[in-house]
């Protein structure tokens, strides 16, 4: 039951973080990293090192042991993500790409592996999205739908 607990407080510190930040700015960011130079310096590494940490805790408990790696992956991935914030400096910009890119990448990648690949079908809603200034905010949004999806899936069977 801790690994569930885990998993949910994550997501419930993230929503608030995003909830507060785009209520702050009055709209939607184009990404949630935006939110680090729109108000939430110290908050934005914060959220994502503690949400990163407690998805790779309760994520690698829920998984069977050949795909266990994708939960460590996808906490590295928020980890690095807020550690790596200032996304606009040209040095430290890769870093923060390629660790969002590695938790998306392996948090969709669990989904489909441990709960079901019919959770991924919610991305057939980004192409809606693709010629807005909130894509990339979607495409977040998305996978941290996914991976509570996957969640509450795993723990119903």
């Amino acid at each position: 039951m801790l690994p569930y607990v885990l998993i949910g407080v994550a997501f419930v510190i993230v929503a608030t973080y995003i909830g507060f930040l785009c209520h702050l700015i009055k709209g939607v960011p184009a990404s949630i990293s935006e939110t680090y130079y729109r108000g939430g310096q110290g908050w934005f590494t914060a959220v994502m090192v503690a949400a990163g940490f407690l998805v790779a805790i309760g994520v690698v408990h829920i998984t069977p042991e050949p795909w266990q790696f994708l939960g460590f992956l996808q906490g590295a991935g928020l980890v690095f993500v807020g550690v790596a914030a200032q996304f606009k400096s040209p040095s430290v910009r890769p870093v923060h790409v390629a660790a969002a890119l590695i938790f998306g990448i392996a948090s969709q990648a669990w989904v489909a592996l441990v709960a079901s690949p019919f959770l991924l079908l919610t991305w057939l809603l980004w192409p809606c999205c693709y010629h807005t200034p909130v894509r990339t905010f979607v495409a977040e949004a998305l996978c941290i739908i996914n991976i509570v999806s996957a969640t509450i899936v795993i723990y119903l069977s």
